[in-house]
């Protein structure tokens, strides 16, 4: 981030929270003109899964952020295409018997494309995010590339995979070489009127919202279909009441026993039914990625050795990577992984730097 940036402009998504109003502060005490903007994801009122108060409270903390440090401010509308970029999709792969991250999508799908819409209409150079992570230009190869965040307690560069080029070139990070505490100090310091606004959440449209009710509400009743809960050698132990209210590794709330801890080892939509296995049976050497999206726009020619990420706050594994054709890659890890669960994404790490990853769609 330019640290003298007299008379460029910049357009922040401010959400109400602490990160995201950090964040502008450090772009107007760097010298960027900056401009905000609330982009409202979900204007629903007749949902009864949707708190709708949270959201309410949030847009008002952003209304009052904007004011204490005196920059323009506007809101947009931006429920229709988050609805169908990320709402949709999020419940089609609960359909399928996989288990989404919707923020995943969300981000390049429709964050960037809205924040660099809106920057576009009101002729602004840049747009910024309050996520903790880092652009590096290459100044040998003209690419735009991407890290991780300096505090790896609070990275979320995880998110941020399906960033393409055009997206990195517009966009800045102040909070990416800062930690969680010096933010909150920051804050502090300036006093921020933040309100009761809590730590953004990753289904952050339920918005205090409980899921079941949310997909209940959403999806049609046969996704909620009774089935049979099996052993791996085919015994009927008992019955699920749809196959959306469970995930890879769950232990929970399964309503059955075994004599012995028991988690999800498997999800078979096709017969509409769990399989329950023991711990070690959660442990795999290999995974499918599909739709595999890359930092730099160029698929590698090879297999090569990278540090994979299959969850958020997953420690990332050794592994191996071997781009396919369609888009797909084969990853082999060193030592076997636990709960690798389809639906959520495998990201490509060399060290710090993203590189790329897709959507797990088998183990």
């Amino acid at each position: 981030m330019n640290t003298n940036a007299t008379n460029e402009k910049v357009l922040i998504g401010l959400s109400g929270g602490l990160d995201s109003a950090v964040a502008a502060a450090l772009l107007k005490k760097n010298g960027y003109e900056v401009f905000a903007v609330l982009l409202r994801f979900w204007s629903n009122h007749n949902n009864n899964s949707i708190n709708v108060d949270s959201y309410e409270n949030n847009w008002e903390n952003a209304r009052n952020i904007a004011r204490k440090l005196n920059i323009q401010y506007l809101e947009k509308d931006a429920s229709k295409v988050f609805y169908k970029k990320v709402v949709v999709p999020f419940l089609n792969t609960y359909e399928e018997g996989k288990t989404p991250n919707p923020c995943v999508l969300c981000n390049p799908t429709v964050k960037w494309d809205q924040l660099i819409e809106t920057a576009d209409e009101l002729n602004i150079d840049y747009i910024s995010t309050g996520h903790y992570a880092r652009k590096v230009h290459d100044e040998n190869t003209g690419e735009f590339r991407l890290f991780r965040g300096r505090d790896k307690q609070k990275d979320q560069s995880y998110f941020l995979y399906r960033l393409d080029q055009a997206k990195l070139k517009r966009t800045l990070f102040p909070l990416g070489d800062f930690y969680k505490r010096d933010v909150n100090d920051i804050a502090k310091s300036i006093d921020l009127p933040l309100g009761s606004t809590r730590e953004s959440q990753d289904l952050c449209f339920l918005s205090g919202g409980k899921l079941d009710g949310f997909l209940r509400e959403h999806l049609p009743q046969s996704a909620f279909m009774e089935g049979h809960i099996i052993t791996q050698n085919g015994d009927v132990i008992g019955k699920h009441s749809g196959l959306v209210k469970y995930t890879i590794g769950q232990r929970k709330k399964l309503g059955v026993s075994i004599g012995k801890p028991a988690y999800v080892i498997e999800m078979q939509k096709d017969k509409n039914r769990i399989v329950l296995g023991e711990n070690e049976d959660l442990f795999s050497d290999e995974l499918l990625a599909e739709n595999c999206s890359w930092i730099s726009q160029l698929v590698p020619s090879s297999k090569f050795q990278s540090n994979v990420q299959i969850r958020y706050k997953h420690k990332a594994a050794q592994a191996t990577v071997i781009p396919m054709e369609n888009k797909g890659c084969n990853v082999i890890f060193n030592k076997a992984q636990r709960a690798i669960t389809p639906g959520q994404s495998a990201v490509f790490f060399d060290d710090d730097e993203i590189l790329g990853g897709g959507f797990i769609s088998a183990n």
